[in-house]
């Protein structure tokens, strides 16, 4: 099967980020090549819960050499939380950037409900059923966690933004 525009998508957190590798199929339909999460304990010192999201990132991106990466924008809730966050984004970014020279593209969790499901307002679950429509997904329990499905949410968004999709 030929296809283009792979992209890497993310929904980050230090505790359970999640990851889709998306790409579009020369009849212009959206695939699923990866999906992925990490859980980390929060027993251990950040910089090791850092250090098995980085390793996952790379794998992700060794493995499939994405043209487009995506993920989701964080918001202030709780500064602990927020603060953790930034950690994640920051080393996101460092390793994108240092792995494809790439910009990371953000999209709002409005944004992303909006263009999947067509309402900004939707659930998770809500979400994780359009994602499944999209990717013309058999399985209803594909997706391993919220985080999978998420980011799957986020990476079509993307797709669907651009034009790169029907």
């Amino acid at each position: 099967m030929t296809f283009h525009s792979v992209t890497l998508a993310k929904d980050l957190s230090l505790s359970s980020p999640g990851f889709a590798v998306l790409a579009v199929t020369e009849d212009g339909e959206p695939i699923i090549l990866d999906k992925s999460h990490i859980k980390t304990s929060s027993n251990k010192m950040h910089g090791h819960r850092l250090l098995k999201i980085d390793n996952e990132m790379k794998r992700l991106i060794n493995t499939y050499n994405p043209e487009h990466v995506v993920r989701e924008r964080g918001f202030s809730r709780f500064p602990r939380t927020t603060q953790a966050l930034f950690k994640v984004v920051g080393c996101s970014d460092k390793t994108t950037f240092e792995m494809t020279g790439l910009k990371v593209y953000e999209i709002a969790p409005t944004s992303v409900k909006k263009l999947v499901t067509g309402n900004g307002k939707s659930t998770k679950r809500e979400v994780e059923k359009s994602v499944i429509k999209w990717l013309n997904i058999e399985r209803e329990d594909f997706f391993d966690t919220d985080d999978e499905s998420d980011a799957a949410g986020v990476g079509l968004a993307y797709l669907i933004k651009k034009g790169l999709i029907k």
